[in-house]
């Protein structure tokens, strides 16, 4: 009997998160070696590597959870297996975002090696629900539809809008991380809605289901805020729950466009 696919991708995750951080380890190692021959042996870079691995167990732990509730809530809507490559695209520009940053002064260290913890599960995360979704079975009808259009050209007015109120931080680099984060979010929710179980719930016209869809997602951020404004207490408590409103409206001006974003860029696939 198969496990359930929650616990394949969970599993299947944690297992090549650990397979390619240990693989990087091992090829830093012998390039470390290879500069130092001489003051450093074998056993010492090997034991750094175990090192490193047997510390990585307890983040991976924590990720695995998150990565097993993630893979769950999927699993429940329906998402199909089109939307998980572009996880794995947005852990890969996290993992290079965490590489190459130079900030957090004395605590950069430790910053940057949970930042590389974090792409890199995601990455995994991505691929194994790609493949326990049965993204090998639907690839070639993925590929040829041109529905992977779709996650691209609907974040591309989002990221450059973003990338426009970055002031002086603008750089390529920058426009291009907003362009795969955004498009990783909504494949994720946009999919689900055109093929998931929501696709039921739904009006069938695009221009009503995916702006509706987007309100849910405003709602559910505002749902989050509520949550952790409760948790607080006194007059922390009363400010955030004053501030709720506000609050609720800025994450509404963030998501109805996203609806209608991609309600044009479906119109715009489908009429190629």
């Amino acid at each position: 009997m198969s496990e359930p696919m929650p616990i394949r991708v969970a599993v299947s995750a944690a297992a090549l998160t650990l397979a390619l951080l240990a693989g990087a380890g091992l090829l830093l190692g012998l390039a470390h070696l290879m500069r130092n021959e001489r003051s450093v042996g074998v056993r010492r870079i090997l034991g750094r590597i175990l090192a490193a691995a047997l510390l990585s167990l307890v983040p991976l732990a924590l990720l695995s959870i998150a990565g097993l509730t993630a893979a769950a809530l999927a699993d429940l809507a329906g998402t199909p297996a089109i939307a998980f490559p572009f996880v794995s695209v947005a852990g890969i520009a996290g993992l290079r975002v965490a590489w190459t940053s130079r900030r957090g002064g004395e605590m950069g260290g430790c910053n940057r090696m949970i930042g590389l913890w974090i792409g890199t599960y995601v990455t995994a995360w991505g691929s194994a629900a790609w493949w326990a979704a049965g993204g090998a079975g639907t690839l070639g009808a993925d590929v040829s539809s041109l529905r992977w259009l779709q996650p691209p050209l609907a974040a591309s007015p989002l990221a450059l809008l973003a990338w426009r109120l970055a002031g002086r931080k603008r750089t390529a680099g920058l426009l291009l991380g907003f362009l795969l984060f955004l498009s990783a979010w909504l494949a994720l929710w946009f999919f689900t809605v055109e093929s998931g179980r929501a696709a039921a719930l739904l009006p069938n016209s695009d221009w009503l289901r995916f702006p509706i869809a987007a309100l849910g997602a405003a709602l559910l951020l505002a749902l989050l805020r509520l949550a952790k404004a409760l948790q607080g207490r006194g007059p922390s408590r009363s400010r955030a729950l004053r501030e709720l409103p506000g609050q609720a409206m800025q994450c509404t001006a963030i998501t109805l466009p996203m609806g209608f974003a991609w309600a044009a860029a479906r119109t715009l696939v489908l009429a190629l």
